[in-house]
């Protein structure tokens, strides 16, 4: 299986033998999600701002975190000065949060070394790591990088269809207490509740604190809910953030035939004409 994760000590020590690293900082200037990990504070040092607010979200959505073209993620990379080639690890400032979004939206893309530093800035700091105050300054490339397109993103429409086609399982990330409708949702006038026929796998189950269960345990977690390698699978959430945590959970435990429901929640529960479950 493919690696995902790495340690902060082995990090820390790839960096004191020279290994040519790109550090993205894919921490977010806001969360809506209820966590009980705190926030470091702090940017490990060479770290260039993977901007999942701006530059790396389609500006003209309605919707929060949408996903950009291919284009824009293709020219917000060059301004970073990351390529396809390049050894890069992703981190956020709560552990895993918005980490694993960077990592799909990377990897998705067709860049082909990519890690997620599983505990982030948390387990850096508390490794013994130095950290400092400001980002690096990024070195643009003089073209762009050859992306690939997305393809493993469903939209609405084939949400809808779903519901009869059975096509695949739709695993929503968010706490039991949104999905069930018991808790309201954080984002002002969205309604709550769930999609229909989907599983509710809160993005806490795959963690442990700051840090991803390892794969027996997370495989543990999906076969609970009756979830088997041959599924398909699309991960769901509030706005696409969270739902990678446990789309990247789920390939850590060996399952290959995963995909995004990139509008998620904000986007469902915004249309009045789509079934909501409560």
């Amino acid at each position: 299986m493919k690696k995902i994760l790495i340690s902060a000590q082995e990090l820390a020590n790839q960096m004191a033998m020279g290994k040519k690293i790109k550090i993205l900082d894919a921490s977010l200037g806001s969360t809506v999600s209820n966590t009980t990990n705190e926030m470091a504070s702090g940017i490990i040092p060479r770290a260039l701002k993977f901007d999942l607010d701006d530059g790396f979200s389609d500006s003209l959505s309605v919707f929060p975190h949408t996903l950009p073209s291919s284009d824009v993620i293709a020219e917000s990379c060059r301004k970073l000065g990351i390529d396809i080639e390049d050894s890069i690890v992703v981190y956020d400032n709560k552990g895993i949060y918005s980490s694993p979004r960077a990592y799909w939206m990377l990897t998705e893309s067709g860049f082909k070394d990519v890690l997620i530093l599983d505990g982030g800035l948390k387990s850096w700091v508390e490794s013994g790591h130095r950290v400092d105050n400001a980002f690096s300054v990024p070195n643009a490339l003089k073209s762009c990088p050859n992306v690939n397109s997305i393809s493993n993103v469903k939209n609405t429409q084939e949400v809808r269809d779903n519901l009869s086609s059975k096509h695949f399982k739709l695993i929503d990330a968010r706490s039991s207490g949104r999905f069930l409708g018991n808790d309201p949702e954080p984002r002002k006038g969205l309604k709550s509740g769930s999609i229909p026929k989907s599983l509710n796998i809160p993005f806490a189950n795959v963690l442990n604190e700051a840090f991803y269960l390892d794969e027996k345990q997370i495989y543990d977690v999906f076969a609970k809910k009756g979830i088997v390698k041959s599924d398909s699978l699309v991960f769901s959430c509030g706005s696409g953030i969270t739902a990678c945590i446990v789309l990247v959970a789920a390939k850590i435990a060996g399952f290959e035939n995963t995909s995004l429901y990139d509008g998620s929640w904000s986007e469902w529960a915004a249309d009045e004409k789509n079934e909501i479950v409560i």
